[in-house]
């Protein structure tokens, strides 16, 4: 085999091999397109639900002033998990994202999203909102209220006290680390 015969085959593989990387390079920039277009769409829903959210808050509270309450009697027992969670919620004041709640709990974020779905499913009112490419999450005002008055939810005394735990090991952590 000659040299030249050998350099049209190797240009021959380097043209097929740029030619496969552009077909790749199109296949990527159309998935990207396509994945920014179901992002934006995810964000309008996202506002929209938001919107729906604080249309239903409006009407508990109109309800509220007639003197009908919505019911949240319907809530199954949390697990030990759900406890946990559902105490940091109640201490929140405002709309926490799930990585604030991963520091706080030491649960993955992805961990943390399936809590969630699972206390929206015990018909525990956990509002969600996406906001600057984030998700936040926190407990209706109106349940919080409810749950201090009632007490709705059943807190197991081992959950408070692990919890509180968790807390004092971090912050020792956290002060060590410092030093």
């Amino acid at each position: 085999m000659s040299v030249k015969n050998f350099e049209l085959k190797i240009r021959k593989s380097f043209n097929k091999v740029r030619q496969e990387m552009d077909d790749h390079l199109t296949a990527i920039n159309e998935n990207t397109s396509e994945i920014q277009s179901l992002y934006d769409y995810i964000h309008s829903v996202e506002d929209k639900i938001e919107k729906i959210n604080e249309k239903l808050e409006n009407i508990q509270l109109f309800l509220s002033n007639f003197g009908l309450k919505v019911s949240h009697e319907k809530i199954r027992d949390l697990n030990l998990k759900q406890q946990e969670l559902f105490i940091v919620l109640m201490r929140e004041k405002d709309y926490v994202s799930y990585e604030q709640l991963s520091k706080q709990l030491g649960f993955t974020v992805e961990f943390l999203r399936n809590l969630v779905n699972s206390l929206l499913e015990l018909n525990v009112p956990v509002l969600k909102r996406f906001k600057d490419n984030k998700d936040f999450v926190k407990l209706d005002d109106n349940f919080k209220s409810l749950q201090e008055e009632k007490e709705i939810v059943k807190i197991d005394p081992a959950v408070v006290k692990e919890l509180s735990l968790y807390n004092e090991n971090k912050k020792i952590t956290e002060f060590l680390n410092d030093e």
